[in-house]
């Protein structure tokens, strides 16, 4: 269990970290500790690093960022980033604990919300984007996050952290496009907004909702996701020693995707 949307800070604390580290303890108290336990983190303890373009685009190489590693040195730049990240360093503070930490990039799928927005507004004719500097992205469908748990649990491997996603690399704009596909091709109108105007709308809109005593997707976390420009990371430990092997690419977790929403009722 975890939150990703909070009213005020110490509540994403709370919940990720503190109720984590309850859990741990239990177990623990209880001589209840599993053969493995696996902790579901995000790559957002990273944060934005390594944000600064190392080439320019070419056919050849198309991608101007270098990848995540896990070497790499976390400074989140969100709460829930931070409380996470905490969560995971309690962890791993533990002598003789048989830990794995999966750390998935943008996960989407059925009954997912966040990503559903965009969904709905691209079907309301708007697709809305931030930044004029290249962005690039990465996804992990569902299924294939839940196929990394069970690769988890079920090899020999313990005290490992790995970064999840579908081995690819995306722009900014493949995402929406694969929706508006799905959805039909209805008329939309593509608004990019600079960084300046998400950081207005966000805090404008954070501020508001707090004062409701109520959690909103567009709040200061939300700002430092969508600005921030690479969201590239590093599979192949988890292919190596996990086993993982994704078998979704994001055209075919969009179709089902869309798909189970117009099922639902959700469009």
């Amino acid at each position: 269990a975890g939150v990703t949307k909070c009213i005020h800070r110490e509540d994403f604390f709370r919940t990720n970290t503190d109720g984590t580290r309850h859990f741990v303890d239990i177990l623990r108290e209880l001589g209840m500790v599993p053969r493995r336990f696996i902790f579901i983190s995000s790559l957002s303890v990273f944060g934005a690093i390594r944000e600064t373009a190392v080439r320019k685009p070419t056919a050849d190489q198309p991608w101007i960022y270098k990848p995540i590693q896990e070497e790499d040195q976390p400074r989140p730049n969100t709460t829930y980033g931070e409380s996470k990240l905490a969560a995971e360093q309690y962890i791993q503070s533990l002598t003789g604990f048989p830990y794995v930490i999966l750390r998935p990039t943008g996960v989407y799928g059925p009954r997912e919300k966040d990503y559903f927005m965009m969904a709905k507004s691209i079907q309301q004719h708007v697709d809305f984007s931030v930044g004029f500097r290249p962005q690039e992205i990465t996804f992990v469908y569902v299924k294939d996050l839940v196929q990394a748990v069970f690769s988890a649990m079920e090899r020999d491997v313990i005290g490992r952290a790995f970064f999840i996603s579908d081995g690819n690399i995306y722009h900014s704009t493949e995402f929406s496009d694969l929706i508006h596909k799905e959805l039909g091709c209805p008329f939309m109108l593509r608004i990019k907004a600079p960084i300046w105007l998400l950081r207005v709308i966000c805090t404008v809109n954070g501020t508001f909702n707090t004062w409701r005593g109520k959690t909103t997707t567009l709040n200061q976390d939300k700002f430092h996701i969508l600005s921030q420009r690479n969201w590239q990371c590093d599979i192949e430990p988890a292919r190596k020693e996990l086993g993982y092997q994704p078998e979704y690419s994001l055209e075919r977790g969009v179709n089902e995707t869309i798909a189970w929403y117009k099922k639902e009722g959700w469009l």
